[in-house]
């Protein structure tokens, strides 16, 4: 099986902020492609969606496991440290993320308020 059909499907319940419903796509994913960061990034954001920040973190840094280049996961795992009031790890993140991607001014923002 594709697991790219539950990335779509759990992609569109995240977007209707149906996040538990995403939650259960991405890990069909998962199951059928453990290697995808795509699924535990998004998976990551729909926990973050619903507070669930450790969660959240946890999916973000098994996807800096299989992609440690990927800026986005620093970000979001910056966002949910600081929702967790773990301001210096979070400033810690946005550095990772601007060093791979300088030119998101989101993140200089984010580590500002941080």
């Amino acid at each position: 099986q594709d697991p790219t059909a539950y990335l779509m499907k759990g992609n569109s319940y995240h977007e209707l902020s149906q996040h538990q419903k995403a939650i259960e796509c991405f890990n069909k994913a998962i199951k059928l492609d453990a290697q995808d960061p795509t699924a535990y990034l998004i998976k990551g954001n729909s926990y973050s969606a619903l507070r669930q920040y450790q969660k959240a973190i946890a999916c973000y840094n098994t996807v800096l496991d299989l992609d440690p280049q990927n800026s986005q996961a620093y970000f979001n795992k910056g966002n949910a440290l600081e929702d967790l009031n773990e301001y210096q790890r979070a400033i810690e993140c946005y550095n990772q993320a601007i060093e791979l991607d300088p030119q998101n001014p989101r993140t200089y923002f984010n580590k500002g308020n941080a």
